[in-house]
């Protein structure tokens, strides 16, 4: 069933109600710890207005050597609130594509660790929910190994699909 019909009025209100795609369009690389520095995805940040509610669910394409894995954080408004979930193979466990699934969820000032493999390309799916406070802002997806060596490389076409709730 079509959204729209042909001919009718639509608002800009419900335009901006749809859901809002992000991605990125270079292999983004990081070769040092979390502890150390975390690289901006650029592509994976969106303008937050104040007192709103959103929703991004964001499907990573990695490669990360194994034992150095990938570290995946946000930056957000002052004052902001929500929580912070994740599909992916869990830190630590076997290979790239083998392993234990994490689910685990977090506040979204958390971290979350995914496990890298040598030869293989890796999917995360990411989803978070932000409560953002009386500071408006940019909300920025950033990530960084978790043990430095090597590089890991987030994949070009990593995407983020934003919906505003409130």
């Amino acid at each position: 069933m079509p959204l729209y019909a042909a001919g009718q009025r639509i608002r800009g209100s419900e335009i901006n109600a749809l859901p809002q795609v992000y991605y990125t369009t270079a292999d983004l690389t990081s070769t040092v710890a979390f502890t150390t520095a975390y690289i901006n995805a650029t592509g994976l940040a969106f303008a937050a207005e104040v007192n709103a509610r959103y929703l991004a669910e964001l499907f990573l394409f990695y490669r990360a050597p194994m034992g150095n894995d990938i570290m995946c954080a946000w930056t957000y408004p002052s004052g902001t609130t929500g929580w912070f979930g994740a599909d992916g193979i869990e830190s630590g466990s076997g290979g790239g594509a083998v392993g234990q699934v994490n689910r685990q969820a977090l506040t979204v000032n958390g971290a979350h660790a995914f496990n890298g493999d040598n030869g293989v390309d890796v999917l995360a799916k990411i989803a978070t929910s932000f409560v953002i406070g009386g500071t408006p802002g940019t909300v920025q997806f950033k990530f960084a190994q978790l043990v430095a060596g090597g590089s890991t490389i987030l994949r070009s076409g990593s995407a983020m699909r934003v919906s505003r709730m409130v």
